[in-house]
């Protein structure tokens, strides 16, 4: 569908994203889960994929999970976890293999309250040990990258509940949410991109969750 608006594309889109609100995590109605994807030592710490940007989630996240404990809401943690022969590798380099440090989830986001699944590739939803739930309500998810494995993961949630004629809301905050910058991949492009793209695809997008 075209858009009638005559303003270059991408301002379009970051005007739409300007419009963004906040949500309240008490207005959210039961049977909500958080999903917390590859926030692991080998995209915030140490690896070759490390990002500033990555590591600046670890705060807001934080924050969010103290909340969600204290009104007793179900926390997974997709974390990379790969074998050395993982075909993703052909593509973003060799990176958060299992039973290394890299694959872990940060020690300021592990709380014992969450339940690790280890994954072997960008999406989420298809990791072996996951199996969504058609009792959820609202799904929140966090972490990185926005353009990569949070969209994927978004949209697989999305269009699974709609396969099952289920209304739930796929929350996705732009200040938990982030991805990596460099000349051939400049993140604040991407993030409004992926953002804009999610929310014409019925994912709600909020500005933070307070």
């Amino acid at each position: 569908m075209q858009t009638t608006n005559k303003m270059p594309f991408f301002d379009f889109i970051k005007e739409s994203l300007s419009k963004i609100e906040t949500l309240k995590f008490t207005d959210l109605t039961e049977h909500t889960i958080i999903f917390v994807v590859d926030m692991v030592n080998g995209f915030t710490k140490k690896g070759n994929l490390v990002s500033t940007n990555i590591y600046a989630l670890i705060k807001p996240i934080k924050t969010l999970l103290n909340t969600a404990i204290s009104h007793n809401t179900k926390i997974i943690a997709f974390n990379d976890a790969h074998n050395e022969h993982s075909p993703e590798f052909a593509a973003y380099g060799q990176h958060c293999l299992e039973e290394d440090i890299e694959s872990q989830l940060v020690t300021e986001l592990a709380f014992p309250a969450i339940k690790i699944i280890n994954k072997n590739s960008t999406n989420g939803f298809f990791a072996f040990n996951f199996k969504p739930n058609l009792q959820w309500n609202n799904i929140i998810i966090v972490g990185c990258c926005t353009d990569i494995c949070i969209y994927q993961l978004a949209l697989s949630c999305k269009t699974w509940f709609n396969q099952h004629n289920k209304e739930v809301n796929v929350i996705v905050p732009m200040n938990m949410t982030d991805t990596f910058d460099n000349d051939e991949h400049p993140a604040t492009l991407m993030n409004e991109w992926a953002w804009y793209s999610m929310l014409k695809n019925g994912i709600k997008i909020v500005k933070d969750i307070t």
